[in-house]
């Protein structure tokens, strides 16, 4: 497979407005398993589907991401999850953890 392209589209989701005052934490994740465009849109969109997640930034190159959310409500095993879970469904598997 192309790994420039996986052949999917995936329509992009519009963060939910929080109350700046609820961002109170912030984590940088590594993904794995992303090859494409559509990928980190697909995983951007899992992250924002977690409740209490603010923003959501995801890059292909590195593939990293940056999330805001507030730290009362999610966990960082919460947003792990939600990147796991992100391929379900599909032929795409991919991984999260922390950055050191």
């Amino acid at each position: 497979m192309d790994k420039t392209q996986c052949g999917c589209c995936v329509r992009p989701i519009e963060p939910k407005s929080a109350p700046h005052g609820l961002v109170t934490a912030g984590i940088r994740l590594v993904i794995a398993g992303m090859g494409c465009p559509n990928c980190a849109i697909r995983v951007r969109n899992a992250l924002l589907s977690v409740d209490g997640v603010a923003e959501a930034h995801v890059k292909l190159v590195p593939s990293v991401s940056r999330v805001l959310y507030d730290g009362e409500r999610v966990t960082t095993e919460q947003l792990i999850t939600a990147v796991a879970y992100a391929g379900q469904g599909t032929h795409h598997e991919y991984c999260a953890r922390t950055m050191t």
